[in-house]
Protein backbone atom coordinates (compact mmCIF):
# COMPACT_ATOMS: atom_id res chain seq x y z
CA UNK A 1 0.00 0.00 0.00
CA UNK A 2 1.39 3.80 -0.69
CA UNK A 3 -0.14 6.40 1.34
CA UNK A 4 1.15 9.84 0.82
CA UNK A 5 2.18 10.28 4.07
CA UNK A 6 3.63 13.53 3.53
CA UNK A 7 0.08 15.09 2.83
CA UNK A 8 -1.73 13.51 5.40
CA UNK A 9 0.85 14.20 7.91
CA UNK A 10 1.20 17.89 7.11
CA UNK A 11 -2.42 18.26 7.43
CA UNK A 12 -2.48 16.52 10.57
CA UNK A 13 0.24 18.70 11.95
CA UNK A 14 -1.22 22.08 10.73
CA UNK A 15 -4.38 20.53 12.54
CA UNK A 16 -2.05 20.83 15.76
CA UNK A 17 -0.52 23.59 15.15
CA UNK A 18 -2.25 26.81 13.28
CA UNK A 19 0.46 28.87 14.38
CA UNK A 20 2.65 27.87 11.90
CA UNK A 21 2.32 27.34 7.74
CA UNK A 22 3.05 24.41 5.68
CA UNK A 23 3.32 23.85 1.56
CA UNK A 24 1.77 20.86 0.94
CA UNK A 25 2.97 18.95 -1.54
CA UNK A 26 1.35 17.32 -4.24
CA UNK A 27 -1.43 20.25 -4.24
CA UNK A 28 -4.50 18.99 -2.93
CA UNK A 29 -6.70 17.96 -5.44
CA UNK A 30 -10.16 19.27 -3.70
CA UNK A 31 -10.07 20.85 -0.08
CA UNK A 32 -13.54 21.62 2.12
CA UNK A 33 -12.69 23.81 5.04
CA UNK A 34 -15.96 24.21 7.31
CA UNK A 35 -14.47 26.54 10.04
CA UNK A 36 -14.47 24.10 12.65
CA UNK A 37 -12.35 23.68 15.17
CA UNK A 38 -11.23 20.61 17.22
CA UNK A 39 -9.04 20.87 20.72
CA UNK A 40 -6.74 17.51 20.15
CA UNK A 41 -6.16 15.37 23.70
CA UNK A 42 -2.74 15.71 25.02
CA UNK A 43 -2.74 12.15 24.46
CA UNK A 44 -3.30 10.69 20.62
CA UNK A 45 -4.76 7.25 19.82
CA UNK A 46 -3.47 5.69 16.54
CA UNK A 47 -6.09 3.22 15.57
CA UNK A 48 -4.35 1.53 12.67
CA UNK A 49 -4.36 -2.59 10.77
CA UNK A 50 -1.77 -4.83 9.79
CA UNK A 51 -2.10 -2.84 6.44
CA UNK A 52 -0.22 0.22 7.82
CA UNK A 53 3.71 -0.21 7.61
CA UNK A 54 6.20 0.30 10.10
CA UNK A 55 7.45 2.93 8.74
CA UNK A 56 4.14 4.86 8.45
CA UNK A 57 3.74 4.55 11.74
CA UNK A 58 6.91 5.72 12.91
CA UNK A 59 6.40 8.32 10.32
CA UNK A 60 3.03 9.67 12.49
CA UNK A 61 4.33 8.84 15.97
CA UNK A 62 7.03 11.49 15.12
CA UNK A 63 4.89 14.06 13.56
CA UNK A 64 2.52 13.77 16.66
CA UNK A 65 5.86 14.26 19.41
CA UNK A 66 6.87 17.05 17.39
CA UNK A 67 3.44 18.42 17.64
CA UNK A 68 3.80 18.23 21.97
CA UNK A 69 1.30 15.32 21.82
CA UNK A 70 1.73 11.69 22.99
CA UNK A 71 0.57 8.80 21.46
CA UNK A 72 -0.49 4.89 21.48
CA UNK A 73 -1.34 2.70 18.64
CA UNK A 74 -4.16 0.56 18.97
CA UNK A 75 -6.72 -1.30 16.64
CA UNK A 76 -9.44 0.52 18.10
CA UNK A 77 -10.64 4.23 18.80
CA UNK A 78 -10.34 5.16 22.31
CA UNK A 79 -12.54 6.85 24.87
CA UNK A 80 -11.73 10.21 25.90
CA UNK A 81 -9.13 11.06 23.57
CA UNK A 82 -8.95 12.32 19.42
CA UNK A 83 -8.46 9.10 17.40
CA UNK A 84 -6.46 8.99 14.28
CA UNK A 85 -7.54 5.98 11.81
CA UNK A 86 -4.96 5.74 9.39
CA UNK A 87 -5.51 2.62 6.92
CA UNK A 88 -7.01 1.28 3.36
CA UNK A 89 -9.24 1.64 1.29
CA UNK A 90 -11.19 -1.55 0.30
CA UNK A 91 -9.51 -3.01 3.68
CA UNK A 92 -12.23 -3.05 5.68
CA UNK A 93 -9.93 -2.29 8.34
CA UNK A 94 -11.31 0.23 11.17
CA UNK A 95 -10.21 3.43 8.71
CA UNK A 96 -12.20 1.98 5.86
CA UNK A 97 -15.78 1.42 8.28
CA UNK A 98 -14.67 4.51 9.65
CA UNK A 99 -14.70 6.32 6.28
CA UNK A 100 -17.64 4.38 4.98
CA UNK A 101 -20.02 5.15 8.41
CA UNK A 102 -18.98 8.63 8.01
CA UNK A 103 -20.03 8.75 4.42
CA UNK A 104 -17.03 10.69 2.78
CA UNK A 105 -17.11 10.41 -0.79
CA UNK A 106 -14.40 7.41 -1.49
CA UNK A 107 -15.15 8.19 -5.30
CA UNK A 108 -11.57 8.88 -5.74
CA UNK A 109 -10.61 5.36 -5.25
CA UNK A 110 -11.48 2.77 -7.85
CA UNK A 111 -10.93 5.81 -10.45
CA UNK A 112 -6.90 5.16 -9.45
CA UNK A 113 -5.19 6.25 -12.48
CA UNK A 114 -1.17 5.51 -13.61
CA UNK A 115 0.72 6.93 -10.86
CA UNK A 116 -1.69 9.00 -8.80
CA UNK A 117 -1.72 7.84 -4.94
CA UNK A 118 -5.34 8.55 -3.69
CA UNK A 119 -6.21 9.21 -0.62
CA UNK A 120 -8.62 10.99 2.11
CA UNK A 121 -7.64 13.23 4.99
CA UNK A 122 -10.44 13.88 6.95
CA UNK A 123 -10.72 16.19 10.54
CA UNK A 124 -14.06 14.84 12.05
CA UNK A 125 -15.27 17.61 14.41
CA UNK A 126 -18.36 15.60 15.47
CA UNK A 127 -17.23 16.19 18.90
CA UNK A 128 -14.96 19.12 20.36
CA UNK A 129 -11.52 16.51 20.20
CA UNK A 130 -12.60 15.32 17.25
CA UNK A 131 -11.19 12.18 14.97
CA UNK A 132 -8.82 12.13 12.00
CA UNK A 133 -9.24 10.11 9.16
CA UNK A 134 -5.95 9.14 6.92
CA UNK A 135 -7.52 6.62 4.11
CA UNK A 136 -4.88 5.38 1.43
CA UNK A 137 -5.00 2.94 -1.49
Amino acid sequence: MRISTLIGLSLIASAYMPARAYTVYPVPQHIELTGKHITPSSAINIVTSDHISENTLDRLKEVIADAGFSCSVSTTPADGATDIYIGVYGSGDSADRYAAARTFDTSIFPARNGGYDPHIVAIDTDDDMGSILILGD
